[in-house]
């Protein structure tokens, strides 16, 4: 009886360090969560500002004329 008491005792000393670790747990998963989208959308504007970029350079050449050619 005296070491279920001693063990009883020794579970409930671990509870504080079980519900940090479970805190923990919780803000990492929503840390994440949340950063996957904040990286999403970061990739996504990357790549709007990549294709109106290429658009930029193509429609903002002087075009090629056969008098230039010759």
């Amino acid at each position: 009886m005296q070491a279920l008491l001693k063990g009883i005792g020794y579970l409930l000393a671990t509870i504080p360090t079980l519900l940090v670790l479970a805190v923990a747990g919780v803000l990492g998963f929503f840390l994440t969560a949340f950063a996957a989208v904040f990286q999403f959308i970061i990739m996504g504007l990357a790549l709007m500002v990549g294709v109106v970029y290429c658009i930029w350079e193509v429609f903002s050449k002087p075009k090629d004329t056969d008098k230039q050619k010759e």
